[in-house]
């Protein structure tokens, strides 16, 4: 039996949510600015820099997408913590969305 075809927003979606490339993102992120740091000619130090700002910005719009994706559920420190059915209605409200 094949397996069903997803959409492309799913596929971008799984994309944006991997660990693999937010890692390369990341690593991007370390990289270039020292490469910038160490370059001595200024074309490649902006363009390197621009690359950076770049980066930056995925990476903020990646956090920002996946915050709003998932649901951050808190940390319960207590067992009073875990009984509040207020916070769990709300959890419940934004699930059923």
């Amino acid at each position: 039996m094949p397996t069903p075809r997803r959409d492309p927003a799913t596929r971008v979606a799984d994309t944006l949510a991997s660990p693999i490339l937010n890692a390369l993102i990341g690593l991007a992120g370390i990289v270039i600015p020292v490469i910038a740091w160490v370059s001595a000619r200024t074309s490649l130090k902006n363009g390197l820099l621009i690359a950076e700002t770049v980066f930056v910005i995925v990476m903020t719009a990646n956090h920002l997408w996946l915050r709003k994706a998932f649901i951050t559920l808190r940390r319960a420190t207590n067992l009073k913590a875990m009984d509040d059915a207020h916070y769990y209605d709300l959890v419940r409200s934004q699930l059923e969305q």
